[in-house]
């Protein structure tokens, strides 16, 4: 049976594809993307790696400054080349908890048991094992 993610493939990485796991890795690319229509749309930062179509969406005040700290940059145009730690973490607002909210780390937080690689790729699968980690 389809899920909806089988049906609605995103453009971008998602909590539920990084779950659990720990990815260390180097941001390639930053580009501004509009996302939604019309009255909706709005202008997002999304971060790309080597390897992979899929980006993060840098659409949250404690990424975005997570991006500026290890970057040294407040302009995500010089982002590229930054070493980070993509990782989920639960979050609560107001009453209710999110689970699996994508967080940008410093490398130095990575679990021994991290891996080297396009966020939202699994363990078996080949990553960008020329990283410096």
């Amino acid at each position: 049976m389809p899920t909806a993610d089988s049906v609605f493939p995103s453009n971008y990485i998602k909590g539920t594809d990084i779950m659990d796991r720990q990815y260390l890795t180097e941001v390639a690319a930053s580009k501004l993307v509009t996302m939604g229509q019309g009255r909706d749309a709005e202008e997002k930062v999304v971060i790309y790696f080597h390897g992979s179509d899929k980006g993060i969406v840098v659409g949250n005040q404690t990424n975005w400054k997570a991006m500026v700290r290890l970057s040294g940059q407040e302009d995500s145009d010089n982002w590229q080349g930054t070493k980070i730690l993509v990782k989920t973490e639960s979050t609560s607002y107001g009453s209710e908890t999110f689970d699996h909210c994508i967080r940008i780390k410093h490398p130095k937080e990575a679990l021994p048991t991290a891996i080297n690689g396009v966020p939202g790729s699994h363990p078996d699968s080949s990553g960008d094992d020329d990283l410096p980690f």
